[in-house]
């Protein structure tokens, strides 16, 4: 892989929940609203735009327009968005 395509990646960890099960950590420390999907950006990867956690730093973007706009806006490449 060149050093170009290497540039472009994001880093993620991907954790799997159960919708039917959620785990009793999730309302409290992911989304209040007990909704999915939530990104979570470490202070590094972004401004806090609002959704921060003021005890670390994180901003926590949920539902998935959001999410897509974030990424869209972060690697334009993507194709996510319509540029009109």
């Amino acid at each position: 892989m060149s050093d170009e395509k290497v540039a472009n990646l994001a880093l993620f960890i991907l954790r799997p929940v159960d919708l039917s099960n959620k785990p009793s950590w999730y309302n409290e420390k992911v989304n209040k609203a007990s909704k999915v999907p939530v990104l979570v950006l470490k202070p590094s990867d972004s401004a806090d735009n609002g959704g921060g956690d003021e005890s670390n730093g994180t901003v926590k973007l949920p539902e998935s327009m959001v999410i897509s706009e974030y990424i869209a806006e972060q690697y334009p490449e993507s194709g996510l968005l319509p540029t009109e």
